[in-house]
């Protein structure tokens, strides 16, 4: 039988190696689950189960699953709960219901305004640009995987002249490589974790600075999901 874990602090890193200097692929946020792969010495090997995500957390943060699906904590940016500080998007026993101050995705996609920008961040405190648009949608029951490539392929594609509000909005590289995304937030404005998560303008050649007017990333695509 595969063994399997869950995440009882605020927040996890879970890092490319097993080793404390290796770089922070994604984080497990409170209540999430994952299965073990293997124990490598002080590191545990895990899959993320929300969207099978590869990587190493310190053995010393393992914990037995306590509960199953739960509710996806999406009232507010940090949710205390039995003195744990869950984070927008964590996961709380059924036991426990949560009516959302905010119904709409672009609403709870402003509460991170201003949060810095972090490889492999998906909480208020530090996010990067597809762990802040997975951790939106999650937060309204909308399930994306993890990185930007991923969520490419979701949905329908559609022009910039029909975008609407709440649609997924994709950048590429100078290799052709999707490697940026954010969201449509209506009349010209993206919002994306670029430095901090920012409501930058969306024009056919890509973002454009709101400060510097210089176009800063590749427009690749636009995708419909709802």
């Amino acid at each position: 039988m595969t063994k399997r874990g869950q995440c009882f602090l605020s927040v996890i890193p879970v890092r490319s190696e097993p080793k404390s200097q290796s770089e922070i692929v994604t984080q497990l946020l409170f209540g999430e689950r994952y299965e073990v792969v293997e124990a490598v010495e002080e590191w545990t090997k895990i899959v993320t189960e929300y969207d099978s995500y590869p990587g190493y957390i310190s053995s010393n943060q393992f914990h037995n699953v306590e509960f199953e699906q739960g509710v996806v904590q999406s009232s507010e940016l940090i949710h205390n709960y039995q003195g744990i500080q869950v984070p927008l998007g964590g996961e709380l026993p059924n036991a426990l219901s949560l009516q959302p101050s905010q119904n709409r995705l672009l609403d709870t996609a402003s509460l991170f305004y201003g949060s810095p920008y972090l490889w492999g961040g998906r909480t208020f405190m530090g996010i990067d640009c597809s762990g802040f648009v997975q951790v939106v949608h999650k937060a309204h029951n909308i399930k994306l995987p993890r990185d930007a490539s991923q969520q490419y392929m979701r949905g329908e594609e559609v022009p910039l002249d029909s975008a609407e509000y709440g649609d997924l909005v994709f950048f590429e590289n100078a290799e052709g490589k999707i490697h940026h995304v954010g969201i449509y937030g209506g009349r010209g404005d993206i919002i994306h974790a670029s430095g901090s998560v920012r409501v930058d303008r969306l024009t056919e050649q890509g973002i454009e600075h709101s400060e510097s007017g210089k176009v800063t990333h590749k427009l690749a695509g636009i995708r419909r999901l709802l």
